[in-house]
């Protein structure tokens, strides 16, 4: 009998007496670990269907055979328990809820007030200090990055680095084009020119048609004191507001018919039995703005309606914004992509839900009146097909993706003997200089792509001289502690540790893991060779050996077109005197070593090009494998890893420079 067979009768009276009144649960395993999180009308009846006849879902299956136990949070309306649901899901990221997770983050405009002449700055996840003001966040990157160039060339605002601010003694070309004051030399005072960053600001926001009509005021208030380069100057701004503000007025159907509205959102549906994608389509001020995608995978059993019913909840329900400077658009003249996470007035679906109503009342809890719509015809219907062009684009996108990056870690898998297949992987290195700043980063990779959100730096403490060996103990200790917490810092383990070292540092991790008495994760290291081994050398010179005898079918072929082609004479013959002929290039080609050896294949290509071949292969060492594994240099596997190694060690850089910057 298993584990939950013994545990099953617990829950069962447990859920028996749980309320029958609304509010939302939470599954957890023997560990206290989340693995789900639900809400219900009645959470007795909800509950009680869980521990009854096991489902043939697979996932469900998997889920409930986990459950040790689960804990119940009353709400007093099934409004306000789908509004606590979608705020402990985005907290807690449960295994078994949906991960909504979009392609990249929301991009802000940061304006630094410390500096005396400003620029508009373009970035992702800005933090918020004193010494600025952040502006967003936008939907669309591209259309930001647009109304950035445009707003600079429309105002002359610089775009230098402040470095190459500091260093000019003379103006730039962009001043001498006429798209830039040139603050670096003084030629605009200051008051000016942050009179026109704000300016900028106030287009940015959506309020273009205000900022025209302050520039009018300006215009004939220099013209009245005869100062007429500034009057120029301003006028000349206000010719090229007015020119883009045309250009966006006009356009396709679709976005007219945003222009005619107010914010909208649209929902892009596509689904494939285990897999989804959804394309949200953003109206912002008057203006479509680029899609955002979603993607959903191992969802085989779960109907439409539970998962758009919780993509949306948590899109709309939560609030993860960045405490920045909202920016609220109040005018059709507002460049796209304006304060994306503004909750719309009205949000275009591609299909009836049983829960519609209780989202819109949920909405309306939290002070947003929104209206769902079917559009069957019309405009509104076409952007609905837009939407789903883009979702059905997606993922056919993703698909192509995911199999190419499943036959690399399938590969990868099969090459270094793992036991797990290699979906997440964390890579960690050391950084040091002599004998201080001793630091270290972890990356980690998910299905092969890396999740910034999970990088890691850490201060080594316990080591105070030049140790890499003791310095991974106690970084590798560091992480692997928290798979073991039971306190909230709980981390999930990997599915493939990766050091950067050699059997030195492989050593120090296996210490740690067999300490802390942890398995079911694999453990390699990372090293490249400085001498040639038996094994690399038998690689080195069968892959020579099949490029040499590619080479001399390359020749032969070439020759005996050469020879078919000299029975064709045509006007031509004359002009083509004077070019390298086949038998030029031919005889350019060394002629293949007489002798493949590892020495001769160091110091000649096959190729004939006089290039040095790769002298080191990535060399992977496995705990109990005396000899490592041999990777070649040219494979998809390798490439792979090196990309995991290299990334590690530019974060382990960037962080030593940064502290010794601080020091």
């Amino acid at each position: 009998m298993s584990a939950f067979d013994n545990r099953l009768p617990f829950l069962q009276d447990k859920a028996r007496e749980a309320s029958s009144g609304p509010g939302v649960y939470r599954m957890m395993d023997k560990d206290g670990k989340i693995l789900y999180i639900g809400k219900a009308k009645s959470l007795t009846n909800r509950v009680r269907t869980y521990f009854q006849k096991l489902t043939d879902d697979t996932k469900t299956r998997a889920l409930v055979t986990r459950i040790h136990d689960f804990d119940v949070i009353l709400t007093q309306s099934e409004a306000e328990a789908l509004i606590l649901e979608s705020i402990l899901i985005k907290r807690h990221k449960p295994r078994y809820n949906i991960a909504l997770k979009d392609d990249k983050s929301y991009p802000y405009v940061v304006v630094g007030e410390a500096h005396t002449y400003p620029k508009l700055v373009y970035m992702r996840r800005p933090r918020k200090t004193k010494n600025q003001k952040v502006y967003g966040p936008f939907a669309s990157a591209n259309s930001l990055r647009f109304a950035i160039r445009t707003l600079n060339r429309i105002f002359r605002l610089r775009d230098c680095s402040d470095s190459e601010f500091a260093n000019r003694s003379r103006p730039c070309i962009n001043h001498q084009i006429g798209i830039c004051t040139a603050p670096c030399t003084q030629l605009i005072s200051v008051e000016a020119y942050q009179h026109d960053v704000s300016s900028a600001i106030q287009v940015l926001s959506g309020h273009a048609g205000e900022a025209l009509d302050r520039l009018k005021k300006e215009m004939e208030m220099y013209s009245d004191r005869e100062e007429f380069e500034q009057a120029g100057r301003v006028r000349d701004q206000i010719h090229a507001l007015e020119d883009t503000i045309k250009r966006r007025r006009e356009g396709s159907n679709v976005e007219r018919e945003a222009r005619e509205g107010s914010n909208r959102d649209v929902v892009g549906w596509y689904r494939k039995p285990d897999s989804a994608s959804i394309a949200m389509l953003f109206v912002r001020g008057g203006n479509l703005v680029d899609s955002f995608t979603y993607h959903f995978d191992d969802i085989e059993g779960r109907a439409d309606d539970e998962i758009i019913t919780e993509f949306l909840a948590q899109l709309y329900l939560t609030d993860d914004r960045l405490d920045g400077e909202e920016i609220r658009p109040s005018s059709a003249f507002s460049f796209p992509g304006a304060e994306a996470k503004t909750v719309p007035g009205e949000i275009l679906l591609p299909f009836e839900f049983p829960e519609m109503h209780l989202l819109e009342e949920s909405l309306l809890n939290l002070g947003h009146k929104v209206k769902f719509t079917l559009p069957q015809k019309g405009t509104k219907h076409e952007m609905l097909q837009l939407a789903e062009k883009n979702a059905e684009n997606a993922f056919d996108e993703r698909q192509r993706e995911k199999g190419s990056v499943y036959r690399v870690l399938a590969e990868l898998k099969a090459k270094l003997r793992l036991e797990n297949y290699p979906r997440r992987m964390e890579c960690f290195d050391i950084s040091n200089l002599g004998d201080t700043g001793i630091v270290a980063s972890r990356v980690t990779f998910i299905e092969g792509k890396p999740e910034k959100s999970l990088y890691r730096h850490y201060k080594v403490r316990s080591v105070s001289s030049q140790n890499d060996f003791a310095a991974m103990r106690e970084v590798i200790s560091r992480r692997l502690a928290k798979v073991l917490d039971d306190d909230g810092n709980y981390e999930e383990p990997p599915d493939l540790l990766i050091i950067d070292g050699g059997k030195g540092q492989l050593g120090m991790a296996l210490e740690v893991m067999k300490e802390l008495n942890l398995t079911g994760i694999d453990l390699v290291s990372l090293a490249k060779a400085k001498s040639v081994s038996e094994e690399e050398r038998s690689v080195i010179e069968a892959r020579a050996k099949a490029k040499v005898e590619k080479i001399v079918e390359k020749n032969a072929a070439e020759r005996a077109l050469k020879k078919e082609g000299e029975e064709v004479v045509d006007a031509s013959a004359e002009h083509h005197e004077n070019l390298p002929g086949d038998d030029a290039l031919i005889d350019d080609l060394d002629p293949p070593p007489a002798e493949l050896t590892v020495e001769n294949m160091r110091t000649q290509d096959p190729y004939g090009t006089g290039r040095e071949v790769v002298k080191n292969f990535e060399r992977v060492f496995k705990p109990g494998r005396m000899n490592p594994i041999v990777l070649a240099p040219d494979a998809a596997v390798t490439h792979l890893l090196q990309r995991i190694r290299d990334e590690a060690h530019r974060f382990a850089i960037e962080f030593q420079r940064k502290q010794r910057k601080n020091f």
